[in-house]
């Protein structure tokens, strides 16, 4: 590669600095003393990365005592801990599973990605 094309490769990708990527993640909004949020740690959290589910919805968690990110400004109406919120490519909310309940939860969260799959291919 001659000297030109490497600085424009290198424009471009520190043009893409400027620019957040967004992906589809699982938000996870937890509480601190929450009962549900400790099972959910315990029981889901050591093995969700290593998932089919984990690795389309990276997880991000979002503690309750925390100041809200402003790139969620658009997520409202969390009360309850844990909620979690499916979030598509666009940052756009696809479904929420309020609580946790161990039975429940991998069927919603498959329900949701099949939601973003259908939408995708229109």
């Amino acid at each position: 590669m001659g000297l030109r094309h490497f600085l424009a490769a290198l424009g471009l990708a520190w043009i893409g600095l400027g620019t957040p990527a967004v992906a589809a993640e699982l938000l996870y909004y937890h509480g601190i003393g929450c009962a549900y949020c400790e099972q959910w740690d315990e029981e889901v959290a050591p093995i969700y990365p290593k998932t089919d589910e984990g690795a389309r919805l990276p997880l991000r968690r979002v503690s309750s005592s925390e100041p809200w990110p402003k790139d969620l400004a658009h997520i409202k109406g969390l009360v309850f801990t844990p909620t979690f919120v499916v979030l598509d490519d666009n940052g756009k909310e696809v479904g929420r599973i309020p609580g946790y309940q161990p039975d429940w939860f991998w069927a919603f969260l498959r329900k949701y990605i099949d939601k973003m799959d259908d939408a995708a291919k229109g």
